[in-house]
């Protein structure tokens, strides 16, 4: 194949570029440090820094001289040049402070930077993305160990945070919002959208994050931060590439992103192309010998549907895709104190099966013959700046301004039908946002700052003769007149540091949302009104305190209060399932969070031990939910040729949320680490004294690694516990009838991933997931998770 073959032209290139980059890790993590100080000691020379990788080419030493390496949060070490050979270049620095996830933050930005202190947060860096080789960025929050994810298709994944899923759950690429107005409630795939293979780290703030984030955030946000291009004294070039077979899926893909530096400017260039065939599930069962098993499905030939015998029932029909990420960032320096920023991003894919429709039965027979997402396209443009000038208003500055296009398609006939449903939605966003930060007396900050979208949705649908090509209008899912959705904001956050080991942060959001719809005349069904204007305001807050000692122990303690604004999506959408339909209604107003948090950190036995505790309690209001409806005194309507019950999104409940995360690190060597964490979520809807949705059983993952020199291994398993059918919400969010006899039981795996590194350009990985081959669903899942799934992945660089 042609992308084989490009990949191998590099590969050999590399084994004949020596390379004499040092390269500094953090000494438990393995992790590589950015943007680290190196001094020569003794020599009036600028400092040099290492890049994104933790790399640098050293230049001006001599085998005599001394280098002295600095960087924030941890113990400055001196080491001698002509000692480089004997550790291959690799210097290892020691943290100064406790080296837990809660309190390891990188971000520079303000946004990040105002909520860094009291939340937990867990950050993947590159070294760690790269070690886990994930097919998607779903797969990549997977890993955390701390995200549970819900998939109702192999093209998709939707993050679960504690007990808040879809458009309760805020994404965010490189600074600006990903979530829009018709992000739903159920569950949502646009994670896979953003490539794996481009990102520098991944941060997942736990708990509300309102104040900085805004709207959507009640559960957490979800970072992503892609490469950012790097500056060099002198021209030069760096290529990264790697190819990836995983055979669960029969996954192909292949990856390259190559950076042209210069003193003054610098661009990052990234294709990434994956082929995903249809997944095979696990021949273990444990629990039923039937349950998940696919033995028939639907052959269409010449427009003509037949129902055939599946020859490997364990080979899930109609889940295969593929997949096309771009990526082009530039960047110029302005000044000594001012970076100008461009990035563009584009993702498509073929046509994505939604395996768990094509799997639905009605009278015994299966009911869609198509069900796919059309091609889910996403293309981001933005513009930044960063300035460091010391003024009396500011330090700190950042202005980023984006625009996104989002195109989601939905088409569906059912099994022997001519009609094909064409649903289009094109959602056009514009946003800009602005953060500043403004040193005071005594160590204390200023955080401030403005934020404004503008959401454009246009939904459109028609239905197609497969016969005769005929063409005839059809019901959309969003309003058929147009919509628009506007929000605008203003934060300030105050940073003040006490005693020494203490410090305490404050702060307030002011929200203004508008959203208007249009409804034309259609044929389908008529409402009480042409228009929905919503005007909604929202005032949210946090107050947080954290104490840090020299001794290894933080306490972190935090109250905080999240929104989320009702969306097109919320108020607008007309979608059928089950034999319910979903209608407009214009009464929505926000749902709120009061959300409360203790965690505390600790080093013990001579640190080799590090225990990290949270529980957390939110109280949600006026929450969003589904409820029994009447159109025009009608309860039931007639939609796609089904008469369903009518129901509608109403502000109708109020929940609470609470549980626990714990994680644990022991190290019994410098080459022999161990860590787990488990996560526990209970939600109960007060008003109904029922389950609420999204809440996931008790899940966890534990890991034991080795590092010595050219080989890393890691053995690790995840475990999910049974969801049982007495905390199964009502409804179909949960998806019941996914599970076994209306439950998810448990289940575990064992997982190896091993990797060699033949050079500083060259490294070959290899593992197997479920090694077991067990069968299992996660929870509300429609889709099998993968059997026994060998990964072997070639990496290669040029620098």
């Amino acid at each position: 194949m042609k992308w084989f073959s490009i990949n191998i032209i590099f590969f050999l290139l590399s084994l004949s570029v020596s390379s004499q980059n040092i390269e500094i890790l953090d000494d438990i993590t393995d992790d590589p440090i950015q943007h680290a100080q190196i001094d020569i000691v003794g020599k009036r020379m600028s400092p040099q820094y290492t890049d994104s990788f933790g790399k640098l080419l050293l230049r001006g030493t001599e085998p005599t001289d001394t280098i002295l390496i600095s960087y924030i949060g941890y113990k400055p070490l001196r080491v001698a040049v002509n000692s480089l050979k004997k550790t291959n270049n690799i210097i290892l620095i020691s943290s100064a402070l406790i080296n837990m996830p809660s309190i390891k933050i990188y971000g520079k930005s303000a946004r990040e930077n105002a909520i860094s202190t009291p939340q937990k947060v867990k950050t993947l860096t590159a070294e760690a993305i790269k070690k886990i080789a994930p097919s998607n960025s779903a797969s990549l929050l997977e890993s955390t160990g701390s995200v549970m994810i819900q998939r109702s298709q192999q093209g998709g994944g939707s993050p679960i945070i504690r007990g808040f899923e879809a458009n309760r759950v805020l994404l965010v690429i490189d600074g600006v919002r990903m979530n829009n107005a018709i992000y739903r409630s159920g569950h949502l795939q646009n994670a896979i959208t953003v490539d794996p293979n481009i990102l520098e780290r991944t941060e997942v703030i736990f708990g509300t994050s309102s104040l900085i984030y805004g709207s959507d955030a009640l559960g957490g946000v979800v970072h992503f931060h892609s490469i950012d291009p790097i500056f060099k004294d002198t021209n030069s070039v760096s290529v990264n590439s790697s190819i990836k077979y995983a055979s669960a899926a029969q996954e192909k893909s292949a990856h390259i992103h190559f950076q042209l530096m210069g003193k003054k400017s610098s661009s990052l260039t990234s294709f990434t192309i994956s082929d995903f065939g249809d997944l095979r599930m696990g021949s273990a069962r444990n629990h039923n010998a039937e349950w998940g098993l696919v033995r028939e499905y639907i052959f269409t030939d010449n427009n003509v549907d037949m129902i055939v015998s599946n020859d490997n029932p364990l080979i899930q029909k109609n889940t295969g895709y593929k997949q096309y990420d771009i990526t082009q960032k530039l960047k110029f320096k302005l000044s000594e104190h001012g970076v100008l920023r461009a990035n563009m991003q584009y993702s498509t894919t073929s046509n994505i099966p939604r395996f768990d429709r094509y799997n639905d039965y009605k009278n015994g027979v299966l009911k869609f013959a198509e069900w796919d997402y059309g091609p889910q396209q996403r293309m981001l443009v933005s513009v930044s700046t960063d300035f460091q000038s010391k003024k009396k208003w500011m330090d700190d500055f950042n202005i980023t301004a984006a625009f996104q296009q989002i195109d989601e398609d939905r088409i569906t006939r059912r099994f022997q039908s001519t009609q094909r449903y064409t649903r289009q939605e094109d959602v056009r966003v514009l946003s800009l946002n602005t953060d500043l930060v403004k040193n005071l007396k005594k160590k204390s900050k200023l955080y401030y700052g403005l934020e404004f979208t503008h959401n454009d949705v246009q939904s459109k649908a028609f239905i197609t003769d497969i016969q005769n090509g005929e063409m005839m209008d059809a019901l959309t899912r969003y309003p058929n007149g147009g919509s628009t959705f506007f929000t605008s904001a203003i934060y300030l956050s105050y940073l003040r540091p006490f005693k020494e080991k203490w410090q305490y942060n404050i702060g307030v959001r002011l929200n203004n949302i508008q959203s208007k719809s249009k409804f034309k005349e259609n044929d389908f069904f008529n409402l009480p009104f042409e228009s929905i204007t919503l005007n909604n305001q929202a005032v949210t807050g946090s107050l947080g305190l954290k104490y840090a000692s020299s001794k290894g122990t933080v306490f972190r303690i935090l109250s905080s209060t999240g929104f989320r604004a009702p969306n097109i999506d919320d108020y607008g959408k007309v979608f059928d399932r089950d034999g319910y339909v979903v209608v407009p209604d214009d009464r929505l107003t926000p749902e709120y969070a009061i959300n409360g948090e203790v965690g505390i950190a600790k080093k013990l036995l001579n640190n080799k031990l590090t225990v990290d505790a949270s529980l957390f309690y939110t109280h949600l209001l006026d929450a969003i939910v589904q409820r029994d409806f009447q159109l025009q005194g009608e309860d039931s309507l007639s939609i796609d040729g089904e008469v369903s019950r009518i129901q509608s999104n109403q502000n109708a409940s109020e929940a609470r949320i609470y549980g626990y995360s714990l994680s644990l690190q022991y190290d019994f060597s410098p080459k022999i680490k161990f860590n787990a964490v488990g996560n526990y979520t209970y939600g109960e809807d007060i008003e109904n004294e029922s389950p609420m949705a999204h809440i996931p059983p008790f899940f966890a993952k534990g890991e034991i690694s080795y590092h010595h020199k050219k080989v890393k291994a890691a053995f690790y398993t995840y475990y999910h516990d049974v969801k049982t059918r007495e905390r199964i919400a009502d409804g179909r969010t949960d998806n019941p009838n996914e599970g076994l006899d209306g439950q998810f039981p448990s289940w575990y795996t064992l997982n190896l991933r091993t990797s060699y590194t033949f050079t500083k350009n060259m490294m070959i990985q290899f593992g197997v997931e479920n090694i077991l081959d067990v069968h299992y669903k996660s929870f509300a899942s429609g889709l099998s998770a993968p059997g026994k799934n060998f990964i072997i992945v070639i990496r290669a660089e040029i620098n």
